[in-house]
């Protein structure tokens, strides 16, 4: 089995974006953690993100116990080259983890979240008549909003700065569980590299490149 050599991981926190304010589900001990990996010795390393989802960094710890933490034990996986053991490589993320960097130092080495949401439009517009008509209006009047028709809104935008985030739980909120509602609902994070898609300086992309349409999930 070929050897994943880790190259540098990244914890990106809320907390800066957030400030004091009192968001669900972005708070400001949530966070995100990409890995640069090369899984072969001809291949170019690539960014992965560990979790589909903004969550707290414990249960991101609890991902890697039961994956990259054996495979680090097993020489699966190194790091820089070196295999560690099980325990080293769950402390080199709890290092990580408490000395997480903001989305200002990431847009800095030209990388971005993105995030697509998707909702039916006629149950915002059922929301705006009864229930939350403040917070449809709100949506559905952000610039964001990149298509509207009969079936569906979606919206896109990078998770960047406060008002990003205000959209993202409003948006986050206006989930209906209810069909044919529920069926039309999606939600999918993933991270734009503008730059350079891996550690050489000689590779370059195309901007934006998708590095994580593999990944890319439907909540």
């Amino acid at each position: 089995m070929t050897t994943i050599n880790e190259i540098e991981r990244l914890v990106i926190e809320f907390e800066a974006l957030v400030t004091d304010h009192s968001f669900y589900p972005l708070y400001d001990n949530r966070q995100i953690w990409l890995v640069l990996e090369q899984h072969a010795p001809d291949k170019p390393s690539v960014w992965r993100m560990l979790n589909h989802d903004v969550v707290q960094p414990y249960s991101l710890i609890q991902g890697i116990c039961s994956k990259e933490a054996i495979q680090a034990e097993l020489k699966e996986r190194t790091c820089n080259g070196r295999p560690v053991s099980a325990e080293a490589y769950i402390g080199l993320w709890r290092s990580e983890m408490f000395r997480g960097v903001s989305f200002t130092k990431i847009a800095q080495r030209d990388m971005f979240l993105s995030v697509t949401f998707t909702i039916s439009t006629q149950y915002l517009l059922d929301m705006a008549r009864d229930d939350d008509r403040a917070g449809a209006e709100y949506v559905l009047s952000s610039p964001n909003l990149v298509k509207r028709d009969d079936l569906l809104c979606t919206w896109q935008f990078n998770l960047d700065c406060l008002e990003a985030c205000k959209l993202f739980c409003k948006l986050h909120s206006l989930r209906s569980y209810g069909k044919p509602f529920a069926e039309l609902y999606s939600k999918k994070l993933s991270w734009l590299f503008a730059g350079k898609t891996d550690a050489s300086p000689s590779q370059q992309s195309l901007a934006p490149h998708d590095l994580f349409a593999e990944l890319e999930v439907t909540l």
